[in-house]
């Protein structure tokens, strides 16, 4: 798919209404990533009700949300999987890398592979 920008909205999360109009303009569109900054998270139940509606897979980059949580669940939970960066500016950091968790197996198996795990 191609790679279609969000706007963000006041609170300087995913602007859900943004969203939607560019799921609907851009059909080729079939991954959504959200990036939770500074600790701010945005509406994921919207975000994952929008994603199933234009059957679209759910990214989050979660490098700034560590220990914020969604009604109960850490960041990171509502999606396919997610992302964690660990350069040097972040919470966690190893100076590069990363984090990437999924408890989807078929997407864990195919990162493997990417990272020349087998």
């Amino acid at each position: 798919g191609k790679a279609v920008y969000v706007e963000s909205d006041y609170n300087h999360v995913m602007d859900i209404k943004d969203l939607e109009m560019k799921l609907k303009a851009n059909p080729d569109c079939n991954h959504v990533m959200v990036s939770h900054m500074r600790g701010k998270l945005a509406n994921m139940n919207a975000i994952a009700d929008l994603c199933k509606k234009y059957d679209a897979i759910l990214l989050e980059d979660c490098a700034h949300s560590l220990g914020v949580r969604w009604e109960g669940e850490h960041s990171g939970h509502v999606g396919i999987a997610c992302a964690i960066s660990s350069q040097s500016y972040k919470m966690i950091n190893s100076g590069e890398g990363g984090f990437f968790l999924t408890d989807d197996p078929l997407m864990a198996a195919k990162c493997a592979v990417y990272a020349g795990a087998y």
